[in-house]
């Protein structure tokens, strides 16, 4: 087995990953061993907290290899010193609780860790919390409640986040509240943990801030304040938005364009997008980038040829413009810029604006360009826009149909599996 292309894949998140663990099942090899162990011990997603956990993902693969169970030990025992607090962390705790399904460790083992880090850290978003939720249902969720409680005694300030309670209540069907009564006639430690939800969330609408109205908007932006609704515009009616487009005109200050462009360019610019053409020339990249981002949404062969300047620019707006300004001639320029791209982080941004466009553009001479960035991204969220645009295009090859059955991000899984494609 080629170690450096498994360890890329896996990296990846990829299905190739387990199929080269299922192509050779009768081979071990210590550095493979290290490479799971690694892609175990550490969240490698390119963005873990939008991603998720790669638990499943890495125990398929796990139980796939010769040597699973020796590695499957190893986790245990790391799992019993671990002391980092980092999406790795979540990830580990989750193959604990599918360990423990597997009856490969004791459920006791989890709740000792789980207490641990939410009395070490002294906080309510730590790892373990969800696996008990998942695997104890009320005893677990009232296990953790008390646990906090017992920080809340010590430190009367502490104000518990209630996403615990949230959670329980989605997952099980169940009311955290009534649970929480109940317990606490018994418990002091879980009615110091009722008290502070009450105190803190009970009756109290959070995030329900009254809309702004678009002269309030002009007077944000006349003050300078930095702190503004920068998706306002997304439910502003036409009136609002012809207000806001007349005030763009009348604005010299290059700080006050800025923002009121960047306003407009998440929603349809009202007026002629002519009156937009002149901030092209300003030497403020964001007053650019936003102005590109509003004239996106308009479709004619002057915004075509715009885009097309900027495309040759290496000017990453001027996908969004061809989104809606395609035409098949455009894909040998746009494999080529992407080809020039050399920072991942860079080639991340460019292969999700690519892939946007072929998932409303048809054309076969998308095939050689998508499957590029497939072969290419570390990112499992775009890896299923590509795949998808794949299947919009009929040019899912049987290759990558069963590697997605094993992806790590579980809606690129689900697009194959849950259908009678297979």
């Amino acid at each position: 087995m080629d170690f450096i292309e498994f360890k890329k894949e896996i990296t990846k998140g990829t299905g190739k990953a387990f199929l080269m663990i299922k192509k050779n099942k009768n081979y071990t090899h210590p550095e493979i061993d290290k490479i799971i162990l690694d892609a175990a011990k550490n969240n490698l997603s390119y963005d873990p907290q939008c991603e998720g956990s790669r638990a499943i993902y890495i125990s398929h693969i796990i139980s796939e290899y010769k040597n699973g169970n020796e590695i499957s030990n190893l986790l245990i025992n790391y799992f019993k010193r671990m002391r980092k607090d980092d999406w790795g962390a979540f990830q580990v705790f989750e193959l604990m609780k599918l360990f423990f399904l597997e009856k490969k460790i004791d459920i006791n083992k989890i709740y000792k860790k789980a207490e641990w880090y939410i009395t070490h850290y002294e906080d309510d978003d730590t790892p373990g919390i969800e696996e008990l939720i998942d695997l104890e249902k009320e005893k677990g969720f009232l296990f953790i409640a008390e646990v906090i409680g017992k920080i809340i005694e010590k430190n009367s300030d502490f104000v518990i986040n209630d996403w615990p309670i949230l959670y329980f209540e989605e997952k099980h069907k169940l009311n955290a509240n009534e649970e929480l009564k109940e317990e606490s006639k018994k418990n002091k430690y879980v009615l110091n943990y009722l008290n502070n939800y009450e105190d803190n969330h009970i009756g109290k609408l959070e995030n329900q801030k009254k809309r702004k109205t678009v002269d309030e908007i002009i007077d944000i932006i006349n003050i300078r304040e930095k702190s503004y609704p920068r998706f306002w515009c997304k439910n502003a009616n036409t009136k609002e938005l012809l207000v806001l487009a007349d005030f763009l005109d009348s604005l010299k200050d290059e700080e006050k364009i800025k923002t009121t462009i960047q306003l407009l360019s998440v929603a349809e610019y009202p007026k002629n997008y002519q009156n937009l053409l002149k901030f092209l020339d300003s030497k403020d990249e964001n007053i650019l980038r936003y102005t590109l981002r509003a004239l996106s949404r308009f479709k004619n062969n002057e915004i075509r040829n715009i885009a097309l300047e900027y495309l040759n620019k290496h000017n990453i707006e001027s996908l969004i413009m061809l989104k809606n300004n395609f035409l098949e001639s455009d894909c040998d320029l746009i494999y080529k810029k992407l080809k020039e791209i050399k920072n991942p982080f860079d080639f991340h941004d460019w292969a999700k604006y690519i892939t946007d466009i072929f998932k409303i553009n048809k054309t076969k001479r998308s095939k050689e360009i998508l499957e590029y960035i497939y072969r290419k991204l570390y990112c499992g969220i775009c890896r299923t826009d590509v795949v998808k645009a794949m299947m919009f295009n009929n040019l899912i090859t049987d290759e990558i149909k069963e590697e997605t059955k094993y992806d790590s991000f579980i809606e690129t899984r689900e697009i194959f599996t849950t259908t009678n494609e297979i």
